[in-house]
């Protein structure tokens, strides 16, 4: 439904200069959000190919095939962490952290731009981020979560951040919500996320 929720799309579409901007500030604002939250490097408990297995079955389960990863290829970042990305389409991607001394994973982010893509598939996506991070919560978790998170619902007091089992979620978005994205990473205690 347009004017629902914090995905809507937008009529025209943005420049590609505008596009490259917003992505990274959503990118850049997510990453300095959780890498603020942490003293000790919180990591989840798989690595690259864990999380091409996990993400795949859950695309599998979610009858989402467009939306499956290949093993993440990281290259290192300034900060001397490795990233990687994955993009199903030019307005909808994967990005992540992984720490460079476990090759464990740090950050999970879905970036979408619903000027490029339906916001119906940055949902879908934003929903595998869930099932891939927290594998035992059912449907109707899951859409609470995005609910609270303002992705779904259209609730305008919606929090922007959400913890469920061992995992924060945070959503963010730049360019008036051209960009939207949705970070997960570990729950650390000085999160401030709901349980």
């Amino acid at each position: 439904m347009p004017g629902r929720g914090l995905i809507t799309r937008r009529p025209g579409s943005a420049g590609p200069l505008s596009l490259i901007v917003g992505v990274a500030v959503v990118i850049a604002s997510l990453a300095y959000f959780i890498s603020s939250l942490q003293v000790d490097r919180v990591t989840f408990a798989f690595d690259g190919k864990g999380l091409t297995e996990r993400w795949n079955e859950a695309a599998a389960a979610a009858s989402l095939p467009t939306l499956t990863i290949n093993i993440p290829r990281s290259r290192p970042d300034e900060s001397g962490d490795l990233v990687f990305g994955e993009e199903w389409s030019e307005g909808l991607s994967l990005r992540g952290r992984v720490d460079a001394a476990t090759s464990l994973l740090v950050e999970l982010t879905v970036i979408g731009d619903p000027d490029l893509v339906d916001g119906g598939s940055i949902v879908e996506a934003m929903d595998l981020l869930i099932r891939v991070t927290e594998p035992d919560l059912g449907e109707d978790e899951r859409l609470a979560t995005l609910q609270e998170l303002g992705v779904v619902g259209g609730d305008p007091t919606a929090d922007l951040r959400a913890t469920r089992g061992d995992t924060d979620y945070v959503v963010a978005s730049a360019n008036q919500g051209s960009t939207v994205g949705m970070s997960a990473a570990p729950y650390s205690s000085l999160a401030s996320g709901r349980r």
